[in-house]
């Protein structure tokens, strides 16, 4: 196993890092409160499928039984 060398520093030690006051009076922003989830549509009964005509959509979709023109 070969054995591990230990690393000289190259010149004059650099000097200690230090912490000032102020750094201690950097906060993170606080966090904007969250967005409320939006709801989820949970079908009971799959949406049945209607083919139509492009012009005849509107007629389609405003009359009062459009499931009925199947």
């Amino acid at each position: 196993m070969p054995e591990k060398k230990e690393l000289q520093l190259q010149g004059p030690r650099p000097s200690a890092l230090k912490i000032t006051k102020d750094s201690h009076k950097i906060k993170k922003p606080p966090l904007p409160p969250p967005q409320p989830h939006r709801p989820v549509i949970i079908y009971t009964v799959s949406p049945k499928i209607i083919h139509t005509d492009p012009t005849q959509f509107k007629d389609l979709i405003l009359s009062p039984y459009p499931l009925q023109m199947l």
